[in-house]
Protein backbone atom coordinates (compact mmCIF):
# COMPACT_ATOMS: atom_id res chain seq x y z
CA UNK A 1 0.00 0.00 0.00
CA UNK A 2 3.18 2.03 0.73
CA UNK A 3 4.26 1.74 -2.29
CA UNK A 4 1.37 2.86 -4.40
CA UNK A 5 1.45 6.34 -2.80
CA UNK A 6 5.08 6.42 -3.50
CA UNK A 7 4.59 5.55 -6.79
CA UNK A 8 2.47 8.59 -7.61
CA UNK A 9 3.73 10.83 -10.09
CA UNK A 10 6.14 13.60 -9.07
CA UNK A 11 3.50 16.50 -9.72
CA UNK A 12 1.28 14.87 -7.39
CA UNK A 13 -0.52 17.41 -5.17
CA UNK A 14 0.76 17.28 -1.54
CA UNK A 15 -2.53 17.22 -0.04
CA UNK A 16 -3.71 14.35 -1.96
CA UNK A 17 -0.66 12.62 -1.14
CA UNK A 18 -1.41 13.53 2.80
CA UNK A 19 -4.68 11.83 2.47
CA UNK A 20 -3.45 9.13 0.77
CA UNK A 21 -0.80 8.17 3.74
CA UNK A 22 -3.22 9.39 6.36
CA UNK A 23 -5.49 6.26 4.89
CA UNK A 24 -2.33 3.94 4.48
CA UNK A 25 -1.72 4.64 8.26
CA UNK A 26 -5.47 4.07 9.24
CA UNK A 27 -5.13 0.77 7.76
CA UNK A 28 -1.83 0.12 9.49
CA UNK A 29 -2.78 1.13 12.88
CA UNK A 30 -6.26 -0.19 13.20
CA UNK A 31 -6.73 -3.11 10.01
CA UNK A 32 -3.69 -4.57 10.20
CA UNK A 33 -3.12 -7.33 12.96
CA UNK A 34 0.91 -7.26 13.17
CA UNK A 35 3.09 -6.67 15.62
CA UNK A 36 4.54 -3.03 15.80
CA UNK A 37 8.16 -4.44 15.85
CA UNK A 38 7.35 -6.40 11.68
CA UNK A 39 5.76 -2.68 10.74
CA UNK A 40 8.82 -0.91 11.51
CA UNK A 41 10.91 -3.62 9.95
CA UNK A 42 8.36 -3.05 7.08
CA UNK A 43 9.27 0.55 6.95
CA UNK A 44 12.67 -0.02 6.98
CA UNK A 45 13.07 -2.52 4.19
CA UNK A 46 10.32 -0.11 2.17
CA UNK A 47 12.54 3.04 2.70
CA UNK A 48 16.44 1.05 1.82
CA UNK A 49 14.34 -0.43 -1.65
CA UNK A 50 14.26 2.74 -2.66
CA UNK A 51 16.11 4.14 -5.74
CA UNK A 52 14.23 7.05 -6.46
CA UNK A 53 15.40 10.36 -4.49
CA UNK A 54 11.68 11.71 -4.33
CA UNK A 55 10.31 8.27 -3.31
CA UNK A 56 13.10 7.66 -0.35
CA UNK A 57 12.02 11.18 0.80
CA UNK A 58 8.68 10.61 0.70
CA UNK A 59 9.09 7.16 2.54
CA UNK A 60 11.10 8.54 5.38
CA UNK A 61 8.73 11.27 6.32
CA UNK A 62 6.29 8.82 6.28
CA UNK A 63 8.43 6.53 8.74
CA UNK A 64 8.95 9.42 10.61
CA UNK A 65 5.43 10.07 11.01
CA UNK A 66 4.71 6.65 12.30
CA UNK A 67 7.46 7.03 15.02
CA UNK A 68 5.12 8.53 17.35
CA UNK A 69 2.71 5.08 16.92
CA UNK A 70 5.50 2.57 16.35
CA UNK A 71 8.57 3.64 18.91
CA UNK A 72 10.97 2.64 16.87
CA UNK A 73 14.02 4.42 17.15
CA UNK A 74 15.02 3.56 13.55
CA UNK A 75 12.27 5.32 12.33
CA UNK A 76 13.50 8.57 14.68
CA UNK A 77 17.05 8.39 12.91
CA UNK A 78 15.33 8.95 9.94
CA UNK A 79 15.12 12.91 11.05
CA UNK A 80 19.19 12.48 12.45
CA UNK A 81 20.23 13.05 8.34
CA UNK A 82 18.06 16.22 8.15
CA UNK A 83 20.23 18.11 10.70
CA UNK A 84 23.05 17.77 7.51
CA UNK A 85 20.38 19.98 5.07
CA UNK A 86 20.75 23.71 4.70
CA UNK A 87 18.23 23.51 1.70
CA UNK A 88 16.30 27.05 2.68
CA UNK A 89 12.63 26.61 2.08
CA UNK A 90 9.53 28.67 2.49
CA UNK A 91 6.33 27.73 4.34
CA UNK A 92 3.62 26.99 1.95
CA UNK A 93 0.74 28.36 4.16
CA UNK A 94 -0.43 31.94 4.58
CA UNK A 95 -0.87 32.44 7.91
CA UNK A 96 -2.59 35.91 7.69
CA UNK A 97 -2.82 38.43 4.83
CA UNK A 98 -0.22 40.69 4.80
CA UNK A 99 2.18 38.51 6.82
CA UNK A 100 5.36 37.25 4.82
CA UNK A 101 5.69 33.48 4.78
CA UNK A 102 8.32 31.88 6.99
CA UNK A 103 11.49 31.18 5.45
CA UNK A 104 13.65 28.21 7.06
CA UNK A 105 15.85 25.39 6.77
CA UNK A 106 15.47 21.43 6.42
CA UNK A 107 18.20 21.33 9.64
CA UNK A 108 16.67 23.75 11.64
CA UNK A 109 13.34 22.32 11.18
CA UNK A 110 14.38 18.72 11.75
CA UNK A 111 16.12 20.33 14.97
CA UNK A 112 12.29 21.66 16.49
CA UNK A 113 11.53 18.29 15.34
CA UNK A 114 13.69 16.12 17.17
CA UNK A 115 13.81 18.22 20.49
CA UNK A 116 9.92 18.13 20.68
CA UNK A 117 9.50 14.65 19.87
CA UNK A 118 12.40 14.10 22.77
CA UNK A 119 10.26 16.11 24.90
CA UNK A 120 6.81 15.43 24.44
CA UNK A 121 6.60 11.57 22.83
CA UNK A 122 9.72 10.43 24.45
CA UNK A 123 9.27 12.58 27.71
CA UNK A 124 12.97 13.15 27.97
CA UNK A 125 14.18 16.03 30.09
CA UNK A 126 17.65 17.38 28.31
CA UNK A 127 19.25 20.48 28.68
CA UNK A 128 18.27 22.19 25.02
CA UNK A 129 20.30 25.66 25.48
CA UNK A 130 23.22 24.18 23.47
CA UNK A 131 21.21 23.84 20.68
CA UNK A 132 19.39 27.01 20.99
CA UNK A 133 22.17 29.68 20.46
CA UNK A 134 22.61 32.23 17.20
CA UNK A 135 24.27 29.45 14.88
CA UNK A 136 21.86 27.27 13.03
CA UNK A 137 24.55 25.03 12.07
CA UNK A 138 26.13 24.45 15.59
CA UNK A 139 23.12 23.92 17.14
CA UNK A 140 22.31 21.16 14.39
CA UNK A 141 25.88 19.90 14.60
CA UNK A 142 25.38 19.86 18.62
CA UNK A 143 22.25 18.17 18.51
CA UNK A 144 23.39 15.65 16.20
CA UNK A 145 26.40 14.86 18.65
CA UNK A 146 24.33 14.83 21.46
CA UNK A 147 21.56 12.54 19.85
CA UNK A 148 24.27 9.62 18.91
CA UNK A 149 26.15 10.25 21.79
CA UNK A 150 23.07 9.28 23.60
CA UNK A 151 21.15 7.18 21.17
CA UNK A 152 20.93 3.81 23.78
CA UNK A 153 19.34 6.23 26.49
CA UNK A 154 17.01 6.92 23.20
CA UNK A 155 16.19 3.53 22.37
CA UNK A 156 15.70 2.47 25.99
CA UNK A 157 13.18 5.40 26.08
CA UNK A 158 11.14 3.48 23.30
CA UNK A 159 11.42 0.21 24.49
CA UNK A 160 10.49 1.75 28.19
CA UNK A 161 7.38 3.42 27.08
CA UNK A 162 6.40 0.60 24.72
CA UNK A 163 5.38 -1.13 27.35
CA UNK A 164 4.23 1.17 29.98
CA UNK A 165 1.02 0.38 30.81
CA UNK A 166 -0.69 3.76 30.64
CA UNK A 167 0.17 4.39 26.78
CA UNK A 168 -1.89 6.06 24.71
CA UNK A 169 -1.30 5.89 20.78
CA UNK A 170 -2.15 8.88 18.71
CA UNK A 171 -4.73 8.73 16.57
CA UNK A 172 -5.27 9.89 13.39
CA UNK A 173 -8.03 11.40 11.64
CA UNK A 174 -9.97 9.29 9.22
CA UNK A 175 -10.16 9.90 6.19
CA UNK A 176 -11.81 8.29 3.30
CA UNK A 177 -9.92 6.74 0.46
CA UNK A 178 -10.08 9.15 -2.70
CA UNK A 179 -8.70 6.49 -5.83
CA UNK A 180 -9.84 9.50 -8.44
CA UNK A 181 -6.32 10.64 -8.82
Amino acid sequence: MIQIVLDAPSTANDDELETAFKNVRVAIQEVMDVSDADKADAFVRIVGAQTDPLKAMRAKTFAREMFGELLDPRLFAYDLELLDDATQKTEEIIIAEGVPREKYTVRDRARRSILRTLNHTLKMEIDETPFKTADEAANCAALKTWLTTNWTQVSNKCDELKVAPDRVRPTVIVQPWDARW
